[in-house]
């Protein structure tokens, strides 16, 4: 995805810069922070195929990679993850496996793509790293809540009214 749709950030130095343009601008009433509850263990494999599909028809050089290749790629980081304890083999059935370097950039995607309408449409003012969610808005954060799908649950963790 281009560079100014994102908000998704590597450290604070971004957000620092942010903060003072918009409080030099009185743009922000309200800053909002949320943790995803569970991030890896509540995507169901289902949509975040559909998700890849949907971004690979949208963003992906077709000459770097065949669909067939990327959905194959997908479904074998969702599906073929098995853990042996010494004793027994255990596969992951339902959801993201955790500690995996694709899980990871899978669950930012697939937050990703359900961010982008708000983030398009100018809706949100704000940063995630990783699973962390930090809002500046003068709007109440429902728009925000509401763009992902039911199984993503946010849990508000701090709230500073500043209007």
């Amino acid at each position: 995805m281009k560079e100014e749709e994102s908000f998704i950030i590597d450290n604070n130095q971004e957000i620092l810069d942010n903060l003072k343009n918009k409080n030099n601008n009185n743009t922000i009433c309200n800053i909002y922070n949320f943790d995803f509850e569970n991030l890896f263990t509540i995507i169901p494999h289902g949509k975040l195929l559909g998700v890849c599909t949907s971004l690979y028809e949208s963003y992906l050089d077709r000459e770097l990679i065949r669909k067939k290749d990327w959905i194959s790629l997908c479904k074998f980081n969702n599906l073929e993850n098995y853990l042996f304890n010494g004793i027994c083999f255990y596969e992951q059935i339902k959801v993201l496996p955790m500690g995996t370097e694709f899980s990871n950039a899978l669950a930012t995607v697939f937050a990703h793509f359900f961010e982008n309408k708000i983030i398009k449409d100018n809706l949100i003012h704000g940063f995630r790293y990783i699973d962390d969610l930090l809002l500046m808005n003068k709007e109440h954060y429902s728009v925000v809540t509401n763009c992902y799908p039911e199984e993503v649950n946010l849990n508000v963790t701090h709230v500073n009214p500043l209007c």
